[in-house]
């Protein structure tokens, strides 16, 4: 291990959710003197995954496999976890006008592909994205979209374009703009 350096890396992990699984990974990455940069993780029917982004004083393959036998060695043994490097200066700024593309309506096949398909021809970059069953007497599907419109692109524009896509699917989309707040 070198002291002076820093390798940034992402690290996938998953399994069947249960109490402690961050606890466990963070405290291993803790230990091992990589610092957790950002992360998203989700409980998904009774699975759980965990996305970091993590600068690692080991590379890449170090820290898996010591992520790895560590987890081995807990009650974790069935989580699985991936660690890729992740290349420096590979991060992009997101320029443009954030926003919410959000859709409701009866749940069936194709909904967020066809939206999705629809936001990457107009350029749209999608940067976080959550999907939901809600049972309401009958199920109704609702798909968040956070968004970054790129140059040249407003809401009035793509708004059209997605209510005509919302209309052929059977469901209600809506666009609107988002504030970032400043810490």
């Amino acid at each position: 291990m070198n002291p002076e350096a820093s390798y940034p890396v992402v690290v996938w992990a998953g399994g069947p959710d249960r109490p402690g699984m961050i606890a466990v990974v963070a405290t291993m990455l803790y230990e091992k003197g990589a610092n957790l940069e950002h992360c998203a993780m989700t409980q998904l029917s009774g699975h759980f995954t965990m996305v970091m982004l993590v600068s690692s004083p080991v590379n890449a393959d170090e820290l898996g496999d010591y992520l790895r036998s560590g987890l081995a060695q807990t009650h974790f043994t069935d989580l699985s976890v991936t660690v890729r490097a992740r290349p420096l200066g590979s991060e992009r700024p997101l320029d443009g006008q954030r926003c919410m593309v959000s859709v409701y309506g009866k749940d069936r096949p194709g909904i967020v592909a066809v939206i999705t398909t629809l936001l990457a021809e107009q350029g749209v970059n999608v940067t976080d994205a959550t999907t939901s069953v809600l049972d309401a007497g009958e199920s109704v599907y609702a798909l968040l979209l956070e968004v970054v419109l790129p140059d040249g692109l407003d809401v009035a524009e793509l708004g059209p374009a997605l209510s005509s896509a919302a209309q052929e699917l059977g469901v209600d989309a809506s666009i609107r703009p988002i504030a970032v707040d400043v810490f």
